[in-house]
């Protein structure tokens, strides 16, 4: 936490200077007179920084805003005939920019991935991610169709909340490391219910996918009610879900988990005008 403060601290207070000094109108005068196209790349490099540590490492985002900046200054600085020293100084401002916004991302991520981990470590399941689980999920799928075997996919979701209220900066926090505990929670007790060869899979967007070998859609919706019951019993909290089959509505899992989908957020349409109703009244 003091190194993501002290990251962030010092990452405001550069750009704060760049930008600051950059717009005294005796300094664009008489020492430093800044491209527009100099602040477009500060501020992308500075947003897209906090966001990429995930997908690429520190020496190939900074990198990949040397080649931008070159192919600007080829396209753009170049035909202006810009002072030598301005190219220089703006190139190394921008990326001193991708350098800090970066590391001030890695530290996000961290922090996240320290919070997932104590999350998942007070409610150990077998909950798979997409990615991981993309190979069994295949091979599941291969199985079915050779055999001519019955396979389904659930959806499953909390229930949206019916009123949105504005919440202070430590209740965000709050509401979220909760929602991570809730989340694992979730998949402790959907794991409690799957038998063994259902794959329990979590997806991005906070969906839970189950997919269900020598499952027919009618005894996945039972599997779907019960877990439904129980993480109502256990936490008090209703979760809305979708189902759909193989080979009958859907023939690829994406397929599968599209219709399932479809399915879950009409009954949470339909939930939510049922509430509607019963508010009028």
């Amino acid at each position: 936490m003091t190194d993501l403060r002290n990251s962030a601290f010092l990452f405001i207070v550069f750009l704060i200077l760049v930008l600051g000094i950059s717009n005294i109108e005796v300094f664009q005068e008489r020492v430093l007179n800044f491209s527009p196209a100099f602040f477009v790349m500060l501020t992308l490099a500075a947003l897209l920084g906090v966001f990429l540590p995930f997908l690429m490492s520190i020496n190939v985002y900074v990198g990949l805003w040397a080649v931008v900046y070159l192919f600007v200054w080829y396209f753009y600085f170049r035909v202006e005939a810009r002072d030598i020293q301005v190219i220089i100084i703006q190139f190394l401002l921008v990326e001193i920019s991708a350098g800090l916004s970066y590391y001030v991302g890695k530290q996000i991520g961290q922090i996240d991935s320290f919070v997932e981990g104590l999350s998942i470590g007070a409610f150990p399941n077998r909950t798979f991610d997409m990615d991981s689980a993309r190979d069994k999920v295949d091979a599941e799928l291969t199985r079915s169709r050779r055999y001519h075997r019955p396979l389904s996919a659930l959806v499953l979701q909390f229930e949206h909340e019916r009123e949105k209220k504005q919440l202070k900066q430590y209740e965000i926090v709050e509401r979220d490391l909760l929602k991570r505990f809730a989340f694992a929670k979730m998949g402790q007790i959907i794991n409690e219910y799957a038998r063994q060869t259902d794959l329990v899979i979590r997806d991005r967007t906070g969906h839970f996918i189950i997919l269900c070998p020598e499952t027919d859609y009618q005894n996945s919706t039972y599997l779907a009610e019960r877990i439904q019951k129980a993480v109502s019993l256990e936490m008090g909290v209703m979760i809305k879900w979708g189902a759909a089959a193989f080979p009958d509505e859907a023939l690829t899992f994406d397929d599968l988990v599209y219709k399932a989908r479809e399915r879950l957020e009409k009954s949470m349409v339909a939930a939510l005008n049922e509430a509607a109703l019963v508010d009028k009244v």
